[in-house]
C-alpha cells in the first residue's frame, strides 16, 4: 500500500502518494500472471475482465510507469522533452491531465504486455483472441477539435482505444478504418460462432450499422442514468458524425437541434 488514499499532484513532474482508486485496479493487472489458471482440457473458454486503471489516472514514476510515494520525474522529463508516437508524431504532454492519462494508460498497457508474455511462455498466446476496448475517449486537447459553445466537447471523447490480437497474430499494425467499441461482439464471435445472435434481443450480432456513411451519436451533458430520468436520457442532442474519419470536424453536424 502506497501512502494515503489520495494523490497530491504538485506539478507536471512531481506528486505525493497515489489514489487508492488507481492502486486497486492496477494491482489486479500486476497480478494477472499469478491469478491466471491454464488448463489443458481441449475446451474453449471465455474471459471478460473490466479494469479501471486507465479510468483513475495518476502521476507515476518514470520510466517504469509505476506508482510511488514520492514521484519525481523532473530529470526524466528534461531528458525526454519531446516524445513521439509510433508513427513519429509528437505527443502533446503539456498539461497535468495529458501527462497523468498518458502515464496511466502506459502503465496499464505495460502490465497487459507482461500478461501477454506469460501467455506466450505457457503456450496459449497463439490460440487466444484478445480484445482490449475502452468505454470512451477523453477530452485532453490533443486534436484541437471541439464543438459546442458551452461544453467545448473534445472530439477525442468519441475516439476510444480498441486493440485486437487475433489467433496466431505476429505483426503490430495500426488500422485507421472506422471502428467503434460496439464492434467488440462482432470481433469476438468472428470465425467462432456462425450467425451469432444477441441472446437478450434475438437480433443478429454484426457491425452492419456502421457501414452507413453517417453515424448518429447521442450527446447530453447529463449522461448518468441514475439522475437522468432512470432508464431514459432527456435533453438529447443528436449529432451526425462521419464513418470514415471522426477527426474530420467538417463532417460533424447537429441533427434538428442546437448545441448552443
Amino acid at each position: 500500500r502506497i501512502g494515503d488514499a489520495r494523490q497530491i499532484v504538485l506539478s507536471l513532474d512531481k506528486a505525493q502518494g497515489a489514489d487508492q482508486t488507481f492502486i486497486d485496479p492496477y494491482a489486479v493487472l500486476c497480478s494477472l500472471p499469478h491469478i491466471t489458471k491454464i488448463q489443458d482440457k481441449g475446451k474453449d473458454t471465455f474471459l471478460m475482465l473490466s479494469n479501471d486503471t486507465a479510468h483513475e489516472p495518476n502521476l507515476l514514476q518514470m520510466p517504469e510507469c509505476v506508482p510511488a510515494q514520492h514521484v519525481d520525474n523532473e530529470e526524466y522529463d528534461a531528458e525526454h522533452a519531446v516524445r513521439r508516437a509510433a508513427d513519429g508524431s509528437e505527443l502533446r504532454l503539456t498539461t497535468i491531465d495529458q501527462m497523468i492519462h498518458y502515464q496511466s494508460n502506459m502503465a496499464a498497457l505495460m502490465k497487459l504486455g507482461d500478461w501477454m508474455d506469460y501467455l506466450r511462455e505457457n503456450g496459449v498466446y497463439d490460440n487466444t483472441r484478445v480484445i482490449i476496448v475502452a468505454d470512451h475517449g477523453q477530452q485532453l486537447g490533443l486534436f484541437d477539435m471541439t464543438f459546442g459553445k458551452e461544453s467545448c466537447e473534445d472530439v477525442a471523447w468519441y475516439n476510444p482505444l480498441l486493440l485486437v490480437k487475433d489467433f496466431n497474430s505476429r505483426e503490430f499494425t495500426t488500422d485507421e478504418r472506422f471502428m467503434t467499441n460496439a464492434d467488440t461482439p462482432t470481433l469476438a464471435t468472428a470465425g467462432i460462432i456462425d450467425a451469432p445472435v444477441n441472446p437478450f434481443t434475438g437480433k443478429p450480432i454484426n457491425s452492419d450499422p456502421k457501414l452507413e456513411p453517417e453515424q448518429h451519436v447521442a450527446y447530453t451533458m447529463n449522461w448518468s442514468t441514475s439522475t437522468n430520468n432512470g432508464n431514459t436520457f432527456q435533453d438529447i442532442t443528436w449529432l451526425a458524425a462521419p464513418n470514415d474519419n471522426i477527426r474530420n470536424l467538417d463532417k460533424w453536424h447537429v441533427i434538428g437541434d442546437s448545441l448552443d
